[in-house]
């Protein structure tokens, strides 16, 4: 396991990601406030989308709510898939311009 030390409001959490035989990172553990940095979603946005059950995955450790890095990640290159708009490749399944046939 690897420690991963996060201080917040000067009280210390400690945090520890699994790590594979090789000794690196499986998965880092992130906080609410992590993730709202990191999407530029709100906290209070991210706390109502978890009792919706929407968003981006999480669970609890104890009494607080963590997110895996690359699952927000994941989440995240989701949303761009689903609602990207624009760009030089048509999105599968979009319909051809009329004009452009």
């Amino acid at each position: 396991m690897v420690c991963i030390s996060i201080n917040t409001l000067r009280v210390r959490y400690m945090v520890y990601a699994p790590t594979n035989t090789r000794g690196d990172d499986l998965s880092e553990l992130i906080f609410t406030d992590q993730v709202s940095a990191m999407t530029r979603i709100p906290a209070p946005t991210l706390r109502y989308w978890r009792h919706a059950d929407i968003g981006p995955a999480s669970f609890t450790l104890g009494k607080r709510v963590v997110y895996r890095r690359d699952e927000v990640e994941r989440w995240m290159a989701e949303q761009e898939r689903l609602t990207r708009r624009g760009g030089s490749e048509p999105a599968r399944g979009a319909a051809t311009p009329v004009g452009a046939r």
